[in-house]
């Protein structure tokens, strides 16, 4: 970080150097530097208040107030009061000060376009890209535009996976072939891909693909955010408009493989509804052991989670609301399922447990009794309970049973209690 820093104190430096001689030679008499800079100012932010001005620009009190005066009476502003406020006045410059502004831009401009001129158009479109880019992290106003690639980012993708799973999470020469190899079938046939690019400013900073497996299945793959723009959103941005694709197509299902090492990227798709099924261990790619992990987003998980935002609402009125010292154990049940939910842990258990518990609720009450007994508050969770339960496979609630959960088949239905 000292290196880092040092390197900024440096180019202050110079650019302060620099700015002074640009400030002696533009800007000499009236307006000076700070009197054009509040100029500049109102020209972008019409009416404005003086302290919209010292907040955006750092000018004390009393210096901008000299400032304002003076430009007020030269005919280059005009006060107004403000409407929503009349305590306070609004700012604009008059047509006057509009025409001054525009001489004084077409100077700057003039004047820069004479310093740049021996420079070549590539390396003035470097500085320029440069010097947007770091404004804007200085800034945190990042603008990350995903756009849709082409074949023309293959080697920046396969450029970004070297730099990674060299330096970050060192992977050995077997998988960089390995993702070559992937790149290059690519490249043979891409009618059956979809590739997006995150850029800042002209600069590629992440990338991430939406194919086709031969089996006709979906699948994300070479998701990557350039390490020294990691923490800007990039990710987030890149799968979100992955996302968005999926529903616009109307897939089921889309799998990913990844490497247990991948923290980050891994909270990024269980945010994203995408859930581990399989981890086996690949022992080729480094000098130890790496869990590879399949995980799955389905349409389903979509609507699985309005479902869960729904219960959970459910539970916390059925909890506050019944105070009744006779369902002191069944609250606490409630408020572990509620728990359990925000955790994300298995839906279908908690829906068979939370049945279970209701059922048990009050045993006082006999079997047709058990949930029409019980206050409003617990029926209401039994009833957006039942119809999800009897949406799932039969099959797949037996797998169930081992929790504790005892079928009874009442008709064609499995109940579970």
């Amino acid at each position: 970080m000292n290196k880092d820093i040092e390197k900024i104190r440096d180019f202050n430096r110079f650019y302060a150097n620099y700015f002074n001689r640009f400030e002696k030679e533009l800007y000499q008499g009236f307006p000076s530097m700070n009197e054009a800079r509040v100029m500049a100012f109102l020209h972008f932010h019409q009416s404005s208040t003086a302290t919209d001005i010292q907040n955006e620009l750092g000018f004390d009190k009393g210096q901008l107030s000299k400032m304002l005066t003076k430009l007020e009476k030269k005919g280059i502003l005009k006060r107004t009061l403000n409407p929503e406020d009349r305590r306070h006045y609004l700012l604009d410059l008059t047509s006057t000060g509009e025409e001054l502004h525009k001489e004084l831009a077409d100077k700057a401009r003039d004047y820069l376009k004479n310093i740049f001129k021996d420079y070549t158009p590539s390396v003035l479109e470097i500085i320029a890209n440069d010097v947007s880019e770091a404004q804007m992290l200085f800034q945190q106003t990042e603008d990350i535009k995903v756009r849709r690639g082409n074949m023309t980012d293959l080697g920046f993708i396969a450029d970004l996976h070297s730099r990674i799973y060299s330096t970050e999470i060192p992977f050995n020469s077997i998988f960089h072939r390995y993702v070559l190899q992937t790149l290059a079938e690519l490249a043979d046939d891409s009618s059956k891909s979809l590739i997006w690019i995150a850029q800042l400013g002209s600069r590629r900073v992440g990338t991430v693909s939406l194919v086709q497996d031969a089996n006709g299945k979906y699948q994300l793959r070479w998701f990557a955010v350039d390490p020294d723009y990691q923490g800007l959103g990039i990710g987030t941005k890149l799968l979100n408009t992955l996302i968005d694709q999926i529903k616009l197509d109307n897939i089921d299902e889309v799998y990913l493989w990844t490497v247990d090492e991948l923290t980050g990227a891994r909270n990024l798709y269980r945010k994203l509804k995408f859930n581990l099924i399989e981890s086996k261990v690949n022992n080729n790619w480094s000098d130890h052991p790496i869990h590879e992990e399949k995980w799955l987003y389905r349409k389903e998980n979509e609507i699985m989670a309005d479902e869960k935002t729904e219960l959970m609402r459910l539970i916390d009125t059925a909890y506050n609301n019944v105070q009744n010292n006779k369902y002191g154990n069944f609250r606490k049940e409630l408020l572990k399922y509620y728990t359990a939910l925000n955790n994300d842990e298995d839906y279908i258990k908690v829906l068979l447990g939370l049945r279970s518990a209701l059922l048990q609720a009050d045993l006082t009450l006999n079997l047709k009794q058990r949930i029409s007994g019980l206050p409003g508050e617990y029926s209401d969770i039994f009833k957006f309970i039942e119809p999800q339960l009897k949406k799932v496979d039969s099959k797949t609630i037996d797998k169930y049973s081992h929790y504790g959960f005892v079928p009874l088949k009442l008709g064609s239905t499995v109940k579970y209690f």
